[in-house]
């Protein structure tokens, strides 16, 4: 494990990539928000929780899922919740004007829970309430106010921790910055060391200004899945902290009726072996690297698909190369190895395909990447590189359709400092 997180903290973090992609610099900041996990007394890294967002449309139909959010999560935090609490909530009293409390008592898959919900606006039954889901007892609870709408924050003093819930205005988030802000505000207020803001921002995350009087921290790291996280399209669900990890993985999970995706933040590293993932790229449509036809034969190739749960849409890590500081990408449908057509006499635009995994060095064979998360700001973009060639992951065209091509490609550029969205990719956990 030792060797594990070793690798974790050098070779994924390696800033600007084989071929010099420019790097976002980022400031420095007081202040942080972080996640803590439940039950234990002691102070855990701040990146050892899980996390989830969810806009729940005030629908109290939606408390099962919810609840069932927190089953994997420290902490969940909600947007436009119901006031009216899950069945079987405990009351446990107001905290100030406007907050209700709730224990939610255990049961045989789940602990106890602590709910908060934060009744806003004239009409809260009509409103836009943040709300938090909790595996432990918040120290503190708290209304944290906003230009138009307010924060609801809790903290663990023990993790040195405050979380914070935000739904920012509907105007295209023009307050979101200013919620961040005054958290992170908070936070140094109350000497906390880490802060994690998590909610529906109205915006897309690269629209978010950073540094100076108006934007977000300059320290500030976002975690975002890649995709649309509303039906309609935009990216609009995420996370925003001054705690760079990778254990923050975000990840889609089921609208249960609701027109916006929960959001998971989890890790790569499962406690019983490689974490699998789906491998979205930045297109904007959500669709996923997919093994055509979930076919198990040499040389099958690699296509873009919408996901569909299926195993060959499936991939874990197996860490490989010089002091593992590069990886071999795996399909949970076949145990076989990412590699590209003719191998080491491929040349730039060749196809992706799977193959037997074989023992060979990174200079002699095509099966070995180095994944590589050039922009401090975004830490979950991740960058591909064949060791062997040299050339990147990429999905032919910038196309989106099912079925387009997954090649090797030399490096493309974006809006600098970010490379080309088919170039870009997230990892999404699935377990």
């Amino acid at each position: 494990m030792q060797q594990s997180e070793e690798r974790a903290r050098t070779a994924l973090w390696r800033i600007g990539g084989r071929r010099g992609l420019i790097a976002l610099v980022v400031g420095a900041l007081c202040a942080a928000f972080l996640l803590t996990g439940g039950g234990t007394a002691s102070a855990a890294p701040p990146d050892s929780n899980r996390m989830a967002t969810w806009n729940m449309q005030r629908a109290s139909g939606r408390w099962t899922y919810a609840l069932g959010l927190s089953d994997n999560a420290s902490v969940v935090a909600l947007q436009e919740a119901s006031i009216t609490p899950p069945s079987g909530a405990v009351s446990l009293g107001r905290i100030g004007r406007n907050i209700r409390a709730y224990r939610i008592p255990a049961t045989r898959t789940r602990g106890e829970r602590y709910l908060y919900i934060l009744h806003q606006g004239a009409n809260p039954a009509r409103g836009v309430n943040p709300a938090m889901i909790t595996s432990f007892r918040p120290n503190r609870v708290e209304e944290i106010a906003g230009v138009y709408r307010s924060a609801l924050g809790v903290v663990r003093q023990a993790d040195n921790t405050l979380f914070a819930s935000i739904h920012a205005s509907a105007s295209g988030g023009t307050d979101a910055a200013s919620l961040v802000r005054r958290v992170a505000t908070r936070s140094r207020q109350l000497a906390l060391g880490n802060w994690v803001v998590l909610g529906d921002f109205n915006r897309a995350p690269r629209s978010l200004p950073v540094g100076g009087t108006t934007g977000i921290p300059a320290n500030s790291h976002i975690y975002e899945n890649g995709g649309p996280t509303q039906l309609s399209g935009g990216r609009l669900d995420y996370a925003v902290s001054n705690v760079l990890t990778q254990n923050w993985q975000a990840a889609r999970g089921n609208p249960r009726g609701s027109d916006h995706w929960p959001i998971t933040f989890s890790s790569l590293r499962a406690g019983a072996g490689p974490a699998r993932f789906t491998l979205g790229d930045n297109g904007g449509n959500g669709s996923v690297l997919d093994v055509y036809q979930a076919r198990r034969t040499n040389g099958t190739h690699l296509i873009l698909y919408h996901p569909d749960n299926g195993t060959n849409q499936q991939w874990t890590l197996r860490p490989d190369g010089f002091q593992h500081r590069s990886d071999r990408i795996v399909s949970v449908n076949s145990g076989k190895c990412v590699d590209v057509d003719n191998g080491t006499a491929s040349k730039e635009g060749s196809r992706m395909n799977i193959w037997d995994c074989h023992r060979h060095g990174p200079t002699t064979d095509t099966q070995n990447f180095v994944l590589e998360h050039p922009l401090p700001l975004f830490p979950n973009l991740t960058t591909i590189t064949n060791e062997r060639t040299e050339y990147l992951l990429n999905v032919a065209g910038n196309g989106t359709a099912d079925g387009t091509p997954v090649i090797q490609y030399e490096q493309q550029y974006g809006p600098l400092p970010f490379p080309a969205d088919n170039e870009a990719f997230y990892l999404h956990p699935t377990s």
